[in-house]
């Protein structure tokens, strides 16, 4: 995405009524980020602020932090996609959540129905608003599509064809990296 691409993400974030946090934090103490931007090299979890008392952390004591662990705390996951313009290669992102998460009795359940209606909606303004091209698993905004077509960017995906290539090409077969 590019940075307006986030801006109108971060205003739909706030629209919705979720705030965002990091993936790892140096104590329990919750810690919100003010946009999807910051700390832009680390997964961010999109929570209720309701199911802000309700995380379940996982202590990491060789890197002295503590990881909010997914399984357990209803959230909606993103990963940042990342424009490397010194080697002119785009990243791809991600956004996911789990319907189901695991109870402290390790039994499955449901998250809320709020939650699920708030990532739908969520998903649903992303298509709408932000994705118009499916390359291989990946989408583009028009602006980063724009961008990468006029800068013959690479789309990081484990192939090394050029989304260029791709756009002109669709038939040519695109691995997810992983």
């Amino acid at each position: 995405m590019m940075p307006e691409d986030v801006a109108e993400l971060d205003k739909k974030i706030k629209e919705l009524g979720l705030v965002i946090l990091t993936e790892t934090m140096p104590t329990t103490e919750i810690q919100f980020l003010n946009s999807v931007s910051e700390q832009f090299e680390t997964r961010k979890y999109l929570i209720m602020q309701s199911d802000t008392t309700n995380i379940h952390f996982d202590n990491l004591p060789l890197k002295k932090r503590y990881w909010i662990n997914s399984f357990r705390t209803p959230v909606i996951e993103i990963d940042n996609s990342v424009f490397d313009t010194k080697n002119n290669i785009l990243h791809e992102g991600r956004i996911y959540y789990e319907k189901q998460i695991l109870g402290n009795d390790n039994k499955s359940h449901p998250i809320s129905i709020e939650l699920q209606q708030k990532a739908d909606e969520l998903f649903k303004w992303l298509r709408k608003k932000l994705i118009t091209k499916k390359i291989a698993h990946s989408y583009l905004s028009p602006k980063a599509q724009n961008q990468a077509l006029e800068l013959n960017t690479e789309l990081q995906t484990g192939s090394n064809n050029s989304i260029n290539e791709y756009l002109k090409n669709p038939k040519v077969h695109v691995e997810k990296h992983t």
